[in-house]
């Protein structure tokens, strides 16, 4: 449902963008600069809807390329009738991942066709990166449309219709992570509702992501054999786990087993790789190892990076959210042990993810820690539980209302600061919560013509409005104007 605003941020401003062939820089800042002012002059004032549908309008109108991907990073023309330039990003496939799953809780909240519509052409676009590997379940970590090499995109697919394209492979642990988060929190939220073919091409490619890596012993694997430099994701290793891998896999097994693989023999090794996984997990029973390196105490370890700690939370959280979706749609309990297995390694990663200022994860946290089923199995009272998620909610929706209207880059350079920063300090990044939280971007000269999607934004907040966060009484009176109207 899209937010319709009223008095002077009323149709007038909408019916000020940019007219439809003129993708210039300098059009879309003025733009920028009205819905800024008529909301009282800073992105902080901003309704969090009109910043969203800000933001999506943004993809489609600007970053969405002709193959049907969104591109995070684009630069923009200087004048109007001239092309965007998609620009390389080593991340493309990873994000378009995020992209998914923000669109998934976006149709769960509004039931809006025009989500619908979004998430049938992503689909599409999100297919060619599995498609120009020919790799089953070997997806790229992006794909240009080139005459040449760009960057690290050195291999060539030339589409059915002649145009060439340029891939890079080398997918690792966090690309396959972000695709099958996206893939499973569609078909979770939106399964049912999908058109006939975009379900069909949904589940091949959920299913080609598991079996890739159920069939290559958890490794990502070219067609020559060798294993990608990043894409090992074996849970065990000579025996001995791997925590921050435990988690991944067992959300990658848990959407295959939520989510069966079309073909029969598939299903079984998907199913059996899940039984073997629920039946070796020692890295939840091994008392001796040093804390950090269990499972409930890696995400609030100092050896693991921000963007690895964002990777945690997300799949730890998508495993978790997919037993429990299963149970209410089974009519059973949810399996009480994985339940607290997971939810300790969200519970370990508390401090952490409100220190770094993750809001994504945050949100997830917080909306697992009022499933009853959850509070049961680590023994956490309601009221508790209650002071922790109002907690967690005041971090993240001040870290929304900070997000820049503006996505545009400047000239400048950035530093390190001893104090964790707030989003709007940093310049604007698609992907904010694999960044750094203590950079902060000092301009020293005008903004460029490089413009950045904000998925990170669209991921948060729409999985704050699909899971009704944004209702809880603590939000009222700091952040009421912000989130209402709707």
């Amino acid at each position: 449902m899209a937010f319709a605003p009223v008095g002077r941020c009323g149709p007038e401003l909408h019916a000020s963008r940019p007219a439809s062939g003129d993708q210039s820089a300098t059009a879309l800042r003025a733009y920028q600069a009205r819905l800024v002012r008529c909301h009282g002059g800073h992105a902080y004032h901003v309704p969090l809807a009109v910043k969203a549908e800000h933001y999506v309008w943004m993809l489609w109108r600007y970053h969405l390329a002709p193959h049907r991907q969104v591109m995070p990073r684009i630069t923009l023309p200087a004048r109007p009738g001239e092309p965007v330039v998609y620009e390389a990003g080593a991340d493309v496939s990873t994000w378009n991942g995020a992209l998914l799953a923000a669109l998934a809780h976006a149709w769960a909240a509004t039931r809006d066709p025009a989500q619908m519509e979004r998430i049938v052409a992503l689909l599409e676009g999100m297919h060619l990166f599995l498609r120009v590997t020919g790799v089953p379940g070997l997806p790229a970590r992006y794909v240009l449309p080139s005459e040449t090499p760009v960057g690290k995109a050195v291999h060539l697919w030339l589409a059915p219709d002649g145009t060439r394209l340029f891939y890079r492979d080398e997918p690792a642990k966090g690309t396959v992570n972000q695709l099958v988060l996206g893939y499973a929190t569609l078909l979770a939220l939106a399964g049912p509702d999908l058109p006939e073919a975009a379900r069909q091409r949904a589940r091949s490619d959920l299913g080609a992501l598991v079996m890739h890596l159920v069939r290559n012993d958890w490794r990502l694997t070219r067609a020559d054999g060798r294993a990608t430099r990043y894409g090992d994701l074996r849970p065990l290793v000579f025996g001995v786990p791997l925590p921050f891998n435990a988690q991944v896999a067992t959300m990658i097994a848990a959407a295959g087993r939520h989510f069966p693989p079309p073909d029969p023999e598939d299903r079984g090794l998907a199913r059996a790789a899940w039984d073997e996984l629920r039946r070796r997990e020692p890295w939840y029973r091994s008392p001796w190892r040093p804390p950090f390196y269990t499972p409930q105490g890696v995400g609030r370890s100092r050896f693991l990076s921000v963007n690895d700690l964002n990777h945690l939370a997300n799949a730890t959280f998508t495993a978790l959210f997919l037993e429990l979706d299963a149970a209410r749609r089974e009519q059973r309990k949810p399996d009480r042990e994985l339940v607290a297995g997971l939810a300790r390694t969200l519970e370990g990663s508390e401090e952490r993810l409100l220190a770094v200022r993750n809001a994504l994860g945050a949100l997830m946290w917080a909306a697992l820690l009022r499933e009853e089923t959850v509070r049961e199995a680590l023994g956490v009272d309601a009221d508790d539980a209650g002071r922790r998620v109002a907690r967690l909610l005041a971090m993240s929706v001040e870290q929304l209302r900070r997000f820049p209207v503006d996505r545009f880059r400047h000239e400048g350079f950035q530093t390190r600061v001893a104090e964790v920063q707030w989003v709007d300090a940093y310049r604007p990044d698609s992907y904010h919560w694999k960044t750094r939280p203590r950079l902060v971007w000092l301009a020293t000269g005008p903004p460029t013509r490089l413009l950045t999607s904000a998925i990170d934004y669209l991921h948060a907040y729409w999985l704050l409005r699909s899971l009704s966060l944004e209702r809880h009484p603590s939000l009222s009176a700091r952040h009421f104007p912000v989130l209402e109207p709707r």
